[in-house]
């Protein structure tokens, strides 16, 4: 039998994540949160600046089942660098993003496991078919699988993704 609990998804985007908010995110019953520790938009090589506080908050509010996800994979290193040692509080997986024409290799997979970190990837079924095509070469990577629901377009063109997410019980 699976078990399933709800996950957030949370990112630079999403901007500060204040303590006031995370103890209503367990409330709602979230019990995970895949966290953008690097990497922003079309900027590849950007830190969240609200990682660290973000985590602290999280924790704080009773939710421990907190990894980081970061874009482009290919700064594996420089991210898990500014994770620093906050890793220890991350439940063990990092998310590779796969997205505007960011894929990942083998020296990237092989290099985040040698470096104490089970990767993952996340992705969008277009994102990776659009920059793996068909390939099934990372199918025994655990998949985060991202699905926007693009409900709010904001002044600057981008979109705010809706909150209207049945989740499994």
């Amino acid at each position: 039998m699976s078990v399933v609990i709800r996950v957030v998804d949370l990112s630079e985007w999403t901007g500060e994540v204040p303590v006031a908010n995370a103890p209503r995110l367990f409330d709602q019953g979230v019990r995970g949160v895949i966290l953008q520790a690097w990497g922003s938009g079309h900027n590849p090589g950007r830190r969240n600046e609200f990682f660290h506080e973000s985590v602290d908050a999280f924790r704080q509010a009773g939710i421990t089942k907190i990894d980081p996800y970061i874009w482009p994979p290919s700064d594996w290193q420089a991210a898990i660098a500014w994770i620093g040692d906050y890793k220890r509080f991350c439940a063990g997986a990092l998310y590779l993003d796969v997205e505007s024409g960011a894929g990942v290799n083998d020296a990237i997979v092989n290099g985040v496991w040698a470096a104490g970190w089970e990767p993952r990837i996340y992705a969008s079924p277009s994102s990776w078919n659009e920059i793996h095509g068909n390939t099934t070469r990372y199918a025994d990577l655990k998949l985060w699988l991202a699905r926007y629901l693009l409900r709010f377009q904001r002044p600057d063109g981008y979109y705010v993704p809706g909150f209207d997410v049945v989740f499994p019980r």
